[in-house]
């Protein structure tokens, strides 16, 4: 835990400020996968494809990459064995195939994609495992109340309380997730600030009453700084290698609660992230989600 707390501790002292120094490259080093993808997927079941975002940091000409992509039931095969990026972009997507019909609910697949080491930087991962599957999300009957605790401070702007779809898993009892939070719903937006074009999710698990946490992801809105992605402290500790366990035993004052319907998270618990602005830990204690009756 030592490790990771230096970790955050150096972190959040160098951005404060916002502080950023863009990394270079040498030699062969050119595409990673970001260490701040999520570590889960839920697949919807009228889709087939799942895209995996893949970076690079130079963007001058078409660059075409091998890519192998394996998992642990087969549930889910790359489309091609390559993945090209197009003369002046960044980014691109390993896209993966899969077939709704024959994967069952709650069950998950581990899947691990590489790319070919001669394409790897020196500065992000080569490959990326993650846990994907179809987990049974429905709407729950009406839309929860949101009051926003992580982009208040960030953008200058009071805590926002206001109404967002929310549905809660039907295999994994406890587990929720919030539709588009910081989309058309968020009152501090306009379109030009949301991708409108699909649905992005702040998943929360609140199996455990007295030790919830925000699993998070990214959130489909930027201000001119790239995508923003929102996650809670513990969740960051686990994307560094600690269990749930761990965590709970070393910093239960990081875990939120679930007490008479309404989910809170204590103040500085709370991780956003922006490319171009690096990480901080935000949060005042304002974080609520109030759940709406059950059906």
């Amino acid at each position: 835990m030592a490790v990771a707390a230096v970790a955050l501790t150096a972190l959040s002292s160098c951005t404060d400020d916002y502080s950023y120094t863009p990394e270079t490259e040498d030699g062969n080093a050119k595409v990673y996968f970001s260490n701040q993808l999520v570590s889960v997927y839920d697949v919807p079941a009228e889709k087939t494809t799942l895209s995996i975002p893949l970076s690079r940091y130079g963007k001058d000409g078409e660059l075409t990459v091998p890519v192998t992509v394996t998992s642990t039931k087969n549930y889910f095969t790359a489309a091609k064995t390559e993945v090209t990026f197009k003369s002046g972009e960044q980014k691109a997507d390993v896209v993966l195939n899969y077939d709704p019909k024959t994967m069952p609910v709650g069950q998950n697949d581990t899947v691990t994609v590489k790319i070919d080491p001669n394409y790897a930087s020196n500065f992000g991962d080569a490959s990326y495992t993650f846990v994907a599957g179809m987990s049974g999300y429905e709407d729950m009957a009406d839309s929860c109340v949101y009051t926003d605790d992580c982009l208040a401070a960030l953008l200058g702007v009071p805590n926002a309380k206001y109404k967002v779809r929310i549905q809660k898993n039907t295999v994994n009892e406890g587990w929720y997730r919030l539709v588009n939070a910081y989309g058309e719903a968020y009152p501090y937006n306009d379109p030009s600030n949301y991708d409108a074009s699909k649905d992005y999710y702040m998943e929360i698990d609140a199996s455990d009453p007295d030790f919830v946490y925000v699993v998070g992801g990214e959130q489909g809105c930027e201000y001119g700084a790239g995508m923003t992605t929102i996650l809670s402290y513990v969740q960051y500790y686990m994307m560094n290698g600690y269990s749930l366990d761990v965590v709970k035993a070393k910093k239960p004052e990081l875990f939120g609660k679930l007490k008479d319907g309404v989910i809170t998270m204590p103040a500085s618990s709370m991780i956003v992230q922006m490319p171009q602005l690096g990480t901080k830990l935000v949060g005042t204690g304002m974080f609520r989600i109030q759940l709406p009756p059950e059906k």
